[in-house]
């Protein structure tokens, strides 16, 4: 048997063994094979074969999809609320209906230039405060989407599948234990032939 590492950061555990921890796996993203539930880490017992991608365990997610919904309901809030219309846009609207008006009243003589100066700088404030209410509400949606991203990428990651053809030596998480990241789970000897 040779020792292989399921990604950068599983840790050796001597020759020929392998600590398998969640964060080190390929996430399994498909259901092949599988019925049901996820079995969870009860189905990891010392001495039980599992040849290369195949399910192992699923660790908790309930807290993790939590946190998804709630991203998800305020990305949604974000986007409902964007697509309503700006208040600043009303606003601007009303603000330059008015610039125009005084336009023509300067133009008449009846609107002193000093204060259509004035109403010009004031459309153009509200210019500017709208624009950046539209980069601000971008940015706001863009931290939302990746938010999305990185917590279900962190989901896939809690289903672990074998790196390689593999028995398992010891097992060293149970159900009901919290696993940290990057923490071992259990160990695998890989059942590999060693080349010469």
């Amino acid at each position: 048997h040779d020792t292989e590492t399921a990604q950068q950061h599983v840790e050796d555990a001597g020759p020929e063994r392998v600590h398998l921890s969640a964060g080190d796996l390929e996430p399994d993203v498909s259901d092949a094979g599988r019925s049901g539930e996820p079995p969870g880490l009860g189905d990891l017992d010392p001495g039980k074969s599992f040849k290369k991608g195949d399910f192992m365990a699923q660790l908790d997610t309930s807290a993790l999809q939590l946190e998804i919904a709630g991203i998800q309901n305020n990305y949604e809030a974000a986007k409902q609320r964007i697509a309503v219309g700006s208040q600043i846009a009303l606003e601007l609207a009303n603000a330059q209906d008015n610039l125009d008006n005084l336009e023509r009243l300067t133009k008449s003589g009846n609107y002193p230039e000093a204060e259509l100066v004035k109403q010009r700088r004031s459309v153009e404030q509200i210019k500017q405060k709208y624009e950046l209410e539209k980069v601000n509400n971008r940015k706001e949606v863009e931290g939302y989407e990746n938010d999305l991203k990185v917590k279900k990428l962190q989901l896939e990651k809690m289903t672990l599948t074998t790196p390689f053809d593999c028995v398992i030596s010891a097992v060293l998480a149970r159900p009901g234990d919290i696993i940290a990241p990057n923490q071992p789970v259990a160990t695998l000897i890989s059942t590999r032939p060693t080349v010469a």
